[in-house]
């Protein structure tokens, strides 16, 4: 245990918690429930990148041309591009910079799209944590993550969870190389 008064919160609990919210979502969707919402996710995926590629098109012939209803098509794929994308596993970082940037192209062709920022904020909030995680300012990445975490417990397909598992579990580390486990 911690002394209480140099706590800063139940880690105990919160980790098994959060384990138990991980490992419950993976049971539930099963391997082959799992696959089957993978797949079709992919195939969303590529014919909203088909579309967006000639509504990109269109516009680059002649950017006046029902402006307003092909940006509404473009932002609309951002969208979804992005949100299927922060529903899965990334397969590696260069992947959140890509969902960043489909964000970031909704907000300076709409900058008052409170969905799109609401996503660009929560994947900030992930990468600030991310990083911090990295650097070992474990608090500030415990600070960032679980706020990401109280908004969406399945961001990232469950990158999120993992890191926040582990951010806890290194402050528990940390904890007991300082001493402040009770006898």
């Amino acid at each position: 245990h911690i002394r209480r008064e140099k706590a800063t919160s139940n880690i105990c609990s919160n980790q098994s918690f959060i384990a138990s919210l991980a490992g419950a979502s993976m049971l539930a969707r099963g391997d082959e429930g799992f696959e089957e919402t993978l797949k079709k996710s992919r195939a969303l995926a590529e014919k909203a990148a088909e579309a967006l590629t000639q509504f990109e098109e269109l516009r680059a012939l002649d950017s006046n041309y029902e402006q307003d209803k092909v940006v509404d098509r473009i932002v609309e794929i951002y969208l979804t591009l992005g949100q299927q994308a922060v529903s899965e596993r990334p397969a590696s970082s260069n992947d959140l910079t890509t969902i960043q940037d489909y964000f970031r192209k909704i907000l300076r062709l709409k900058t008052g799209d409170e969905i799109a920022k609401v996503e660009n904020d929560l994947l900030e909030q992930y990468l600030l944590g991310a990083r911090s995680l990295t650097q070992g300012s474990l608090d500030q990445a415990v600070n960032n993550l679980k706020s990401v975490y109280e908004s969406r417990p399945e961001y990232l397909g469950g990158l999120l969870v993992e890191q926040l598992y582990s951010a806890y579990l290194a402050m528990g580390d940390r904890a007991q190389a300082n001493g402040e486990f009770e006898a």
